[in-house]
């Protein structure tokens, strides 16, 4: 049976040996996680919609937020890579300014 103890020395010896490690993000992890998340769901989205709503309403609001909109393959690619770079890049700056401030508080 774990006791509680137990559960807090794993958690210890997992975080390191800095106390401020827990109130910390990790950058890169935060940065792949965000980018893979919203590459893979934009991808699906306009594999859905260049399959089953070619036509629909919904193909035309998609289209007004991206620039370069087109009914192809080649364009889901193109726009999954789009955005996980800019959600790479969004979740590494939100963890670097979450970091910044989490110091001082």
């Amino acid at each position: 049976m774990l006791l509680y103890s137990d559960f807090y020395l794993i958690f210890k010896f997992a975080r390191g040996h800095e106390a401020n490690m827990s109130s910390k993000l990790n950058p890169i992890a935060l940065g792949m996680t965000t980018g893979c998340f919203s590459g893979t769901i934009l991808f699906c989205l306009m594999v859905l919609i260049n399959t089953l709503f070619s036509g629909l309403p919904i193909a035309f609001t998609i289209g007004t937020f991206h620039i370069s909109f087109n009914a192809s393959l080649l364009n889901a690619f193109v726009n999954g890579a789009i955005a996980l770079l800019g959600g790479c890049v969004i979740g590494y700056l939100f963890a670097k300014i979450y970091n910044f401030i989490a110091e001082f508080v």
